[in-house]
């Protein structure tokens, strides 16, 4: 799913461009306001899941024992692609949306050194986090000009998210013990998203978008904490192109 996402990304980046090359003068002639029937849009941005921070017990106990710890990306690329349909009353235009959202992978890196006499203990702990999801939501925009208008999108977000840990032993007795466990997890949860637009013509409008999914709070402190599924934002540039 992630792998196809990606690829329809990539080529809707190209559509992107040349919608945004298209003259607007002769959306400047327009006295109705466009932006009905069915659509489809590409969005690109930053955002990611929401994921805690160390617990400060495993960071006292890194620096007591010569160790180090990081956490690679926090944020990063998202793009979501979606498609839908929208009806008009006046000003007013409401529909429905069915889109996909794919975000970057987290991964956690902890090292803990011990020794005790001629006994020494290396301890490494990585934990990733990968993900996307796809949405079903309800639309509602306003147009306060014929090209300007303001819209908020909510209903229900699916999110699929897997974590892998991967811990190594390596003792200089006991030698090299390496345990692998990977969770995976699907679970709803409502979806809000707020933004602007602006039609370049009209067929063709560029948005401003920023998405939340209410996820859930994780901790790092246990096995069952770390392996809810997080919350995640995302603000994006994209393009709309209706086809009424």
């Amino acid at each position: 799913m992630k792998q196809f996402l990606l690829s329809c990304m990539v080529i809707s980046s190209f559509a992107i461009g040349s919608s945004c090359i298209a003259a607007t003068t002769e959306f400047a002639n327009q006295n109705s306001i466009s932006g009905i029937g069915p659509y489809f849009g590409a969005q690109f941005g930053v955002g990611g899941m929401n994921l805690p921070d160390f617990p400060s017990s495993a960071k006292s106990a890194v620096e007591q024992n010569n160790g180090h710890y990081s956490k690679d990306i926090s944020w990063g690329f998202v793009g979501r692609l979606f498609g839908g349909y929208l009806w008009n009353t006046n000003k007013f235009h409401y529909g429905l949306e069915l889109g996909g959202m794919m975000y970057p992978s987290n991964k956690y890196n902890l090292e803990i050194k011990t020794s005790e006499g001629l006994v020494s203990n290396d301890v490494t702990i990585n934990i990733r986090y990968n993900g996307y999801f796809i949405d079903l939501l309800g639309v509602a925009k306003y147009y306060f000009t014929p090209a300007w208008n303001i819209f908020i999108k909510e209903g229900i977000a699916y999110a699929y998210q897997k974590v892998s840990v991967h811990v190594v032993d390596d003792n200089t007795i006991t030698g090299i013990i390496s345990a692998y466990e990977t969770k995976r997890k699907r679970e709803a949860f409502p979806e809000i998203a707020l933004g602007m637009g602006y039609h370049v013509i009209p067929s063709a409008e560029l948005n401003l978008t920023y998405n939340h999914v209410f996820g859930n709070d994780l901790s790092l402190d246990s096995a069952s904490s770390r392996a809810k599924v997080a919350s995640v934002d995302g603000v994006m540039l994209g393009v709309t192109w209706y086809f009424s």
